[in-house]
């Protein structure tokens, strides 16, 4: 769709490149990265290229995310007092954690269509997350994945548990 509107303000003159422009090499891939400005349609495209990732890049950082959420959830017995009914189990893009038969179940997957990650938690619902900022943002609040699960596991399991320091668990400093 960029690459559309790129040439529709090429081909009528209402595009101009920034200066700042730069040539980002991927392994797979050879993405040229401008900040384009159309005047007349008042938007620039520098935002939404920054802010997608190419499905590529979205595996890569949504397995590391979600094998490293495991991780620290597998762990926990280890560390912190559980229910016996607690269980944690990774397949297929898909992160099932059982707190307790009274808490309930967390479900957090991968949704590679929309290259979010989806929480599905007994406390306050689902949300789906983007990667922006170099962690996982609900849009609609702002808070990141990491923090929403810190907040509620800490919560449930009456002990202090830090999501933040999983692969891509805080926000990138601008």
């Amino acid at each position: 769709m960029i690459s559309k509107i790129i040439s529709f303000c090429l081909s009528n003159r209402l595009l101009s490149a920034s200066k700042q422009s730069t040539l980002h090499i991927t392994n797979h891939c050879q993405c040229l990265r401008k900040a384009f400005t159309c005047p007349s349609a008042n938007f620039t495209t520098g935002s939404i290229l920054r802010s997608q990732l190419s499905e590529l890049e979205y595996h890569a950082v949504a397995d590391e995310t979600m094998e490293s959420l495991t991780e620290v959830f597998e762990d926990l017995p280890d560390s912190v007092p559980c229910d016996p009914e607690y269980d944690a189990q990774y397949s297929s893009g898909v992160l099932t954690v059982k707190i307790s038969d009274k808490f309930g179940t967390y479900v957090i997957n991968k949704q590679p269509g929309n290259l979010q990650i989806w929480l599905s938690s007994p406390v306050s619902g689902p949300f789906r997350y983007d990667f922006l900022e170099g962690t996982w943002i609900y849009k609609r609040t702002s808070h990141t994945l990491h923090d929403v699960l810190s907040d509620e596991v800490s919560k449930a399991l009456n002990a202090s548990v830090d999501f933040t320091k999983c692969a891509y668990g805080c926000r990138k400093e601008s």
